[in-house]
């Protein structure tokens, strides 16, 4: 192995260490000094927490972060913090909603970007590379070295050397391959968790902190402001405008329509005593009227109770005799039953010896069978009997050929029309066996025409119990309805004493109705008599009322005139109060689009914060 060549491999191997040793301090250093930085904002952002207002946190966090001067905070967390609290500050002053932490810290910047993640990943493959490198500038190195041009001897020499020098030149190899493997594991296992689980919990510290309000926490604050504007419109209502409304009101009645009324009041007060006493004799009338019209409804009312209890008598007899009808109909259906189960229990026995019959047809066809077995048996057995003798004829025929040439032909002729028989009987016995086959199908298909027979003899049988359990059913039902007709005949019994008692008391109301319109005519008569009296005194009050009439219209007239100029004061001035009522509400209605300018900017953000939410 050549001096080149081993400082190759030399080179390589401190390339990959210093490499590594470098990378590995630094990777160290970083996750020692995130590990550190998370912790502290973790610490702040917990102690800030104790703050209830969420702006004042917003403070505080800036002043605190914006004084850091650690490269991993002043390069990668303040530029997510900065654009996470100038969106939150953007906001109206009316309604701030928090921004969402996920869309400012993300991992891109705080994990892959400060821990130069791509050139991590892209280590292994240099330690890999660098070794192969130094593998194959030593082979190079080696392979170089040889003389082409020498004999033989120098040039086994050499390949020899080359040869023994190759474990160490793979050495390099092996080292990146060890070295790269290492990185990985300690990139996997170390480096990338630690760095990630600061990223976590700083997101997640943010989140604690500066939680995000939803749709729903948002609409019930907006819910909230609405309640308290209602409330103080409300109090401005019922405090200020409507009693200045009602004081107004109040004092121009007072002023204006309370003295007139009294008057118009006491007037009426004495037109109703007048009226009361014309309202006698519409009393009478009245009275008679309304005991004419009870005698008729009472009496068509009776009659109608009388005719539907009628009505309900024939009704239940009707019902009694559909019933006992329809307990005939079922017993004759019964009987008709029970006739059908006997005439299906005759059928299942003739069925039965049917299949008795059938089964010994069976027996007696299987002794045809056999019989027909044993025939093919004996005529298997003369057909070898003809074989044999047939060798035996062959076996002398060259002995007696001369003398038994026509007995030969003979026996030829017989052979040929024993074999024509055989075959014949092979058919046969073919058919026959076809035969057997249909015949034990039939016998198959009979049996399982039984087997459905008997079942369905014993569902009639079921049937029939069921239908007797039924007509016992049916014959407690009636009973039951016999005893319902004796106590419906009872209760009418007892409605018929309940209608006498009625009429009784109908009788007594009439008598005590005459009674009453006796000491009612007597009454009247009392009355007309205080009228014939009383008719002298209306004439006086009608020529002193007509006289009154006439002042208190002209003095109807001067009142009229004098409420309805007070009342056009008070109309102006209830006017002048509404047109300042006006004006105040015209401009709560000009400053209303810029609250609804601010609630739509407010919904078009939610909705871009949604959307966010759902791409992410």
């Amino acid at each position: 192995m050549s001096v080149s060549s081993i400082f190759v491999i030399i080179v390589c191997v401190g390339a990959i260490l210093i490499l590594g040793i470098y990378q590995l301090i630094r990777r160290f250093k970083q996750n020692k000094e995130v590990l550190h930085e998370s912790e502290m904002i973790q610490q702040k952002l917990i102690e800030i927490q104790k703050v209830d207002d969420i702006t004042e946190r917003f403070n505080q966090m800036n002043d605190w972060i914006l004084n850091q001067e650690s490269k991993y905070v002043k390069n990668y967390v303040v530029p997510a913090w900065k654009s996470f609290h100038q969106k939150y500050m953007s906001q109206g002053v009316s309604l701030k909603l928090v921004p969402d932490v996920y869309d400012f810290f993300v991992e891109e910047e705080l994990v892959h970007k400060y821990g130069n993640r791509k050139f991590v990943e892209l280590i292994p493959g240099m330690f890999l590379s660098i070794g192969i490198l130094g593998t194959f500038a030593s082979l190079a190195v080696g392979v170089g070295s040889l003389d082409l041009n020498a004999n033989s001897e120098n040039m086994r020499a050499g390949v020899s050397s080359l040869l023994s020098g190759m474990q160490s030149k793979f050495a390099s190899s092996i080292f990146g391959i060890f070295a790269s493997i290492t990185w990985q594991s300690l990139d996997k296992k170390l480096f990338l968790p630690r760095l990630q689980h600061a990223y976590f919990r700083i997101r997640d510290s943010f989140d604690e902190a500066f939680p995000t309000q939803d749709q729903n926490t948002f609409l019930v604050q907006m819910l909230e402001n609405q309640k308290n504007q209602m409330n103080d419109f409300q109090v401005f209502m019922s405090e200020q405008m409507i009693p200045q409304m009602i004081n107004g009101f109040n004092q121009s009645l007072n002023q204006s329509l309370l003295p007139p009324m009294e008057k118009t009041q006491e007037l009426m007060n004495e037109l109703i005593t007048s009226a009361s006493v014309n309202q006698m004799d519409g009393v009478k009338q009245l009275t008679s009227e309304v005991m004419n019209s009870l005698n008729d409804l009472t009496g068509e009312h009776m009659k109608q109770l009388g005719e539907a209890l009628e009505a309900t008598v024939e009704w239940q007899k009707k019902v009694h005799e559909e019933m006992t009808g329809l307990v005939d109909s079922m017993q004759e259906a019964a009987k008709n039953q029970s006739e059908m189960v006997d005439k299906t229990t005759v059928l299942t026995q003739e069925i039965h010896n049917y299949t008795d019959n059938i089964t010994n047809y069976q027996k007696v066809l299987e002794g045809t069978v056999a019989q027909l077995n044993d025939t093919t048996s004996t005529n298997s057995e003369l057909q070898s009997a003809t074989s044999s003798l047939l060798g035996k004829i062959i076996e002398e025929r060259n002995v007696f050929n001369a003398h038994f040439d026509e007995h030969i032909s003979k026996l030829q002729t017989n052979v040929v029309s024993i074999v024509d028989q055989t075959e014949k009987q092979v058919v046969v016995q073919e058919l026959l066996g076809q035969n057997l086959e249909r015949i034990s199908e039939m016998t198959l298909s009979q049996e399982q025409l039984a087997v459905s027979l008997s079942e369905q003899a014993s569902h009639t049988q079921s049937s029939s119990e069921e239908l007797g359990k039924l007509l016992i059913h049916f014959e407690n039902n009636a009973v039951q309805y016999n005893d319902l007709q004796e106590k419906m005949g009872d209760m009418l019994q007892q409605a018929e004493k309940d209608r006498r008692v009625f009429d009784q008391l109908v009788e007594r109301i009439q008598t005590n109705l005459a009674e009453q319109v006796e000491d009612m005519d007597e009454r009247v008569e009392y009355l007309g008599s205080l009228w014939s009296e009383n008719k002298e005194t209306m004439d006086k009050l009608s020529k002193q009322l007509s006289t009154s009439m006439s002042q208190f219209t002209d003095d109807m007239h001067r009142g009229i005139m004098r409420t309805f100029e007070k009342f056009d004061e008070e109309l102006t001035t209830s006017v002048n109060l509404l047109a300042k009522g006006v004006d105040s509400m015209r401009d709560g209605l000009v400053d209303m689009p810029d609250v609804i300018q601010e609630l739509k900017q407010s919904v078009i953000e939610i909705n871009n914060q949604a959307k966010r939410a759902t791409t992410v």
